[in-house]
């Protein structure tokens, strides 16, 4: 029930204040419920929020987009929700490929999403659509890609969201890479994959790349207008060199660099300097503590770790003495160690060879920092 006004809650006050006016359907497939229950559900909203006005959600093809299914919504279901403020659905597409939809087990066809989203727009929300760039993986890149296209340009979404594909241990798509069923796209395969559909996409639509598992964020803008300034970010950084595309990549997921320009303004040797400052005081510390211990049983193995820590730090700061190395090197060389210790006593260590096959497999070994 609503409350009188001077007895309502804080939080309830400054909504009213500061005149709010969207409210946002969080849960992943709002527009399950039943056409009336949602409009039930927007009632009670606008009853205690009188100022929110404008509705968004997300939505399922696999519900919209599918006739057979009880909870289906048709045109006229639709049109009755934008009547009462539904203005915007998010929804995601992932692939337009049914091969790669039927793999990672999405529940719908590319069919049920031009359906879905079609009916939509034509319902006159706002749509915005979502892929994910390296869902195919090595084996799937290119019909990822050129299938990912055909869909969005039949379904011609207001806002085209392209996504990072990011695997969490727990998933079953995890353990299908582990067992060698699935391989993950390259850095390079992903740029393709981007590439080609910026040039294939033939409406106009606002392309955002800002997912914080995504690479190259400042791919974004709108088209057409600003396809040939997204295509040339794409260009600068495959000019960049093996060493260069490994600090910016391992920099961009530890959220350093926002985007090439952030990259190329960076003082390499500001920044090695002062890491290398950090680890020299973190080694020296260690040495005192570890100088007065008595010895001791080490149960958990940090002794242990220390002690090795300590060892390849040394060993680290002996290689980075070489006078031949550039400031950009040697920032190179403590960020991989920093990532694997174990890099550091291979024998081709930093040689070309070492560093294309780092790079071969970038977008597997630094995955992006979780904000």
């Amino acid at each position: 029930h609503a409350c009188p006004e001077d007895e309502s809650p804080f939080w309830t006050q400054v909504l009213r204040e500061q005149w709010f006016h969207r409210a946002f359907f969080q849960e992943a497939n709002a527009l399950f419920l039943e056409t009336a229950k949602f409009r039930k559900v927007v009632g009670l909203i606008q009853a205690h929020f009188p100022h929110i006005r404008e509705f968004s959600s997300f939505g399922s093809a696999k519900v919209l987009g599918n006739s057979r299914h009880p909870r289906y919504k048709s045109l006229d279901d639709l049109a009755s929700l934008r009547e009462i403020g539904l203005g915007r659905v998010y929804m995601g597409l992932e692939s337009g490929s049914d091969e790669v939809l039927s793999f990672m087990g999405k529940g719908s066809t590319a069919e049920n999403m031009v359906h879905a989203g079609r009916n939509l727009k034509q319902a006159g929300m706002e749509l915005c659509l979502s892929f994910i760039l390296g869902l195919g993986g090595v084996q799937h890149s290119k019909v990822h890609a050129r299938e990912t296209a055909r869909v969005l340009n039949g379904i011609q979404p207001d806002i085209v969201a392209a996504l990072g594909l990011f695997l969490n241990p727990s998933t079953p798509l995890y353990q299908e890479m582990q067992e060698r069923r699935f391989a993950l796209a390259s850095l390079e395969q992903i740029l393709e994959e981007k590439e080609h559909i910026l040039r294939q996409i033939d409406f106009p639509c606002t392309f955002s790349c800002s997912h914080v598992a995504n690479f190259l964020n400042e791919v974004s803008g709108e088209l057409p207008e600003d396809r040939e300034v997204m295509l040339e970010a794409i260009a600068r950084y495959r000019f960049l060199s093996i060493e260069e595309k490994l600090l910016f990549v391992m920099g961009s997921r530890d959220h350093w660099y926002p985007s090439l320009d952030h990259f190329f303004q960076e003082n390499a040797e500001a920044r090695y300097k002062t890491l290398i400052t950090s680890l020299r005081v973190k080694l020296n510390r260690m040495e005192r503590e570890g100088e007065g211990e008595e010895p001791q049983a080490d149960p958990t193995g940090a002794r242990e770790k220390n002690r090795e820590y300590l060892r390849s730090g040394r060993l680290l700061l002996e290689r980075l003495q070489d006078p031949w190395w550039s400031f950009e090197e040697k920032l190179l060389m403590l960020r991989l160690w920093e990532k694997n210790r174990e890099w550091l006593e291979e024998e081709g260590f930093f040689s070309p060879g070492f560093l294309a096959d780092i790079y071969a497999r970038a977008n597997l070994l630094f995955p992006p920092k979780v904000m």
